[in-house]
């Protein structure tokens, strides 16, 4: 889960703190756009405006859905423990 979570490909779109970061090299995105109230860009700049399948020559995170679910659940069943 730490190497999807980790993974350019999301933390591009979800970095910990600031606005959304682009490529391997996850610079800040151009042009400047900012977040909104729900997470996806202010009015009139929403992801979507530009975006509408985001980053489809970009490499992407590691496994699959479905592994990254499973992996999740079993994860949760075991006591969701976070380490240090």
């Amino acid at each position: 889960m730490g190497k999807v979570l980790q993974h350019p490909r999301c933390l591009n779109c979800h970095p910990v703190e600031g606005g959304p970061l682009q490529g391997d090299a996850m610079v800040p995105h151009q042009p400047p756009v900012m977040r909104g109230d729900a997470g996806f860009g202010a009015v009139g700049m929403r992801c979507s405006t530009c975006h509408g399948n985001p980053g489809e020559s970009r490499n992407p995170a590691p496994g699959s859905q479905d592994l990254f679910r499973r992996l999740t659940q079993t994860w949760i069943d075991a006591g969701a423990h976070c380490p240090a």
